[in-house]
């Protein structure tokens, strides 16, 4: 928000959706014939500038970066490794119910709503399925390891990454 000059609290909103189709219909119909990043729609000019924001990150060192799409965004601009980190949809259910104190039902449609925006999110700005272990270098399954073990994989690779590049 602050990279951007947008207000907090609208970039929070937009953080994780897509803009209508419709808007840009709006925008055009309003006599705006040139597209600008003024004039696109908010969900737009967020994802803009959390991808200048990502790559200036990742381009000063060591980082992590969890989601918005960071694969597809860091692509050819950086050494990175991208990795996609799953679970069975059990450990899933039980993990939702646990942290966010749900029953199953609500934890199930959490999960599902949730999934689907991060889809829509995904496919939106870069044309892919969301989670194709394809668009990876590696991918996870902390059902199989767990979070400890997933950590210490993830540790072994960047280790082999690094040793590899020298």
């Amino acid at each position: 928000a602050q990279e951007s000059g947008l207000d907090e609290e609208l970039v929070e909103k937009a953080g994780e959706s897509t803009a209508s189709p419709l808007s840009y219909l709006f925008s055009y119909a309003s006599g705006t014939s040139s597209v600008s990043e003024d004039t696109l729609p908010l969900s737009d000019r967020v994802y803009i500038a959390q991808s200048r924001i990502i790559k200036q990150i990742a381009r000063e060192g060591g980082c992590v970066i969890v989601g918005r799409c960071s694969d597809y965004v860091l692509e050819g601009e950086v050494r990175a490794i991208n990795v996609l980190i799953r679970a069975d949809w059990d450990a899933r259910v039980s993990r939702v119910m646990t942290r966010n104190q749900l029953d199953q039902a609500a934890a199930v449609e959490r999960i599902k709503k949730t999934d689907k925006r991060r889809a829509s999110y995904y496919q939106h700005y870069t044309g892919r399925k969301w989670a194709d272990a394809n668009n990876y270098d590696i991918a996870i399954s902390t059902t199989t390891i767990g979070i400890g073990g997933t950590v210490e994989l993830l540790k072994r690779y960047v280790e082999l990454f690094n040793s590899a590049a020298d």
